[in-house]
């Protein structure tokens, strides 16, 4: 498994992501993680030709989507599944969503834990078309932080109930 982050982070990322009931995702997106970097080509799907997004990878990730791999979900749509299929609490392999003060969604990833360490660790895809990986909490926060906006960050679980997830997001 291909992690590169500071020493105390990385062996608690490993120690995280082999206990994660994500894993099995996680680690192939991470031994491919140039996927996040090359245009989706599925005919089928409604955002063919986009790149992959930190949406798209967390539903991936979650195992919610039949694509091969993760693709574009916009953020209107991950945030109407957030309301209808998530309720808010701390949980490992849940979803940890960044807002901006103002209340638009601007990031989404795998919240995988607390290390011995105090870091709270998550995979993710920082930003459209870049590659995926595990990072602290903190790094991503600081990544989406202006000077002029605050990020507010929450945590979900999933509801658990039958997650329908439209078509042209989860392919056929």
């Amino acid at each position: 498994m291909k992690i590169t982050l500071q020493g105390r982070i990385e062996s608690e990322a490993k120690r995280l992501i082999e206990m994660s009931s994500r894993r099995d995702n996680i680690v192939y997106l991470l031994e491919h993680s140039g996927l996040g970097m090359r245009k989706f080509a599925g005919k089928s799907y409604a955002y063919a030709n986009r790149m992959s997004n930190c949406h798209g990878t967390t539903l991936f990730a979650l195992g919610l989507t039949k694509l091969e791999r993760p693709a574009y979900v916009p953020p209107e749509y991950m945030r109407k599944f957030i309301s209808q299929f998530c309720i808010e609490e701390k949980t490992n392999d849940g979803i940890v969503a960044l807002y901006h003060e103002e209340g638009p969604l601007c990031h989404t990833a795998i919240y995988l834990g607390s290390g011995y360490c105090k870091d709270e660790i998550i995979f993710h895809q920082p930003n459209y078309g870049l590659k995926f990986e595990v990072s602290d909490l903190e790094s991503a926060i600081s990544h989406f932080s202006t000077t002029d906006a605050r990020i507010v960050t929450k945590f979900f679980g999933l509801k658990h109930q039958e997650i329908v997830i439209p078509r042209a997001i989860r392919g056929n």
